[in-house]
């Protein structure tokens, strides 16, 4: 029950940050914006489409604990 709604903010959120940059870069003529082509960090191969699969397998863990945590009623089930 808490994992279908948490993920459906996670891919709005996604999808408005690539349509921005997209915008950004379409508008103002800029060879990159939000790190979407060029890497996050120079002389790596970590632009936004490498860490975003990284970021919802981790997130996608946590909530797969929080939800084991609160089937064996280790935390109260009135979590946000």
């Amino acid at each position: 029950y808490y994992l279908k709604y948490e993920w459906y903010y996670t891919l709005v959120g996604f999808g408005c940050y690539i349509l921005v940059g997209v915008f950004l870069m379409k508008a103002f003529n800029l060879n990159d914006a939000f790190h979407l082509v060029e890497p996050l960090i120079s002389c790596t191969p970590l632009t936004t489409w490498v860490m975003a699969p990284m970021y919802i397998v981790g997130y996608a863990l946590v909530l797969f604990c929080v939800e084991i945590l609160k089937k064996n009623k280790i935390i109260k089930d009135d979590i946000t």
